[in-house]
């Protein structure tokens, strides 16, 4: 598997960025703006209608939420790959997992199984769950882009990051840098800060799934193949 650089990959989320900040600030905005409405909705309920009546609602509401929330998530990550090998973006990327339910029950499952895998790490003291996140962080990459099943996507996963342990951690703190010094300025910053990561974070599977080449949008145009001109016989 491939190796990666920490710095190359902020680089390049940076210059993804811009050449793409519209439509990167809409990929962070709509999945935020859902989140927010979706438990503005639910306090708006508690209030409006009263606790015991509210909660018959929400046992409606919650599941609804929760489905689009996944579909949303798993859109997300759909869009920025094909914004990697596309060279341009498109929001109706975001929905294309609407009535895809078996990759929303995969991730669900996949979600389940590393979680549990990261919990017992913790147990096992704090260093083995650091571990076990970071070599099981790219499942959900590989269960999108690969479509592999859920315990398939975990050993991709696996080991996919076997050979880059320091480099995801360095790229973890380079990651943690910019989120930070994005919330500093006001948290206006994390507009441009979010999707950065985001991008990078997608760059970073890229490479260590062995992308053999990402296009951007300064990849030249391909080389048009140069068919040989036949040569007329010189006159005797």
């Amino acid at each position: 598997m491939s190796k990666f650089s920490p710095t190359a990959a902020i680089s390049f989320g940076w210059n993804s960025f811009t050449k793409n900040v519209g439509f990167l600030i809409l990929v962070t905005l709509i999945p935020l703006g859902f989140s927010l409405v979706s438990f503005t909705l639910i306090a708006l309920i508690d209030y409006l209608v009263g606790k015991s009546l509210a909660g018959f609602v929400n046992i409606l509401l919650v599941p609804a939420f929760y489905y689009f929330s996944f579909v949303i998530a798993l859109g997300t990550i759909k869009a920025i790959l094909n914004l990697l090998d596309k060279g341009q973006g498109d929001l109706s990327d975001l929905l294309i997992y609407t009535k895809n339910f078996m990759m929303l029950l995969n991730y669900l499952f996949a979600s389940i199984l590393a979680g549990l895998i990261i919990l017992g790490g913790f147990i096992l003291f704090i260093i083995p769950g650091i571990y076990f996140s970071i070599r099981l962080s790219q499942f959900t990459y590989f269960l999108i882009d690969k479509n592999l099943g859920p315990v398939d996507a975990i050993k991709a996963s696996w080991e996919a990051t076997k050979a880059s342990m320091l480099n995801l951690m360095v790229f973890g703190f380079l990651s943690f840098l910019v989120i930070l010094a994005g919330a500093i300025l006001f948290g206006i910053g994390l507009l441009v800060a979010a999707p950065i990561v985001t991008v990078a974070t997608v760059y970073v599977y890229r490479q260590l799934a062995g992308a053999s080449q990402i296009q951007t949008q300064d990849a030249p145009s391909p080389v048009q193949p140069v068919v040989p001109v036949a040569t007329p016989p010189a006159a005797g």
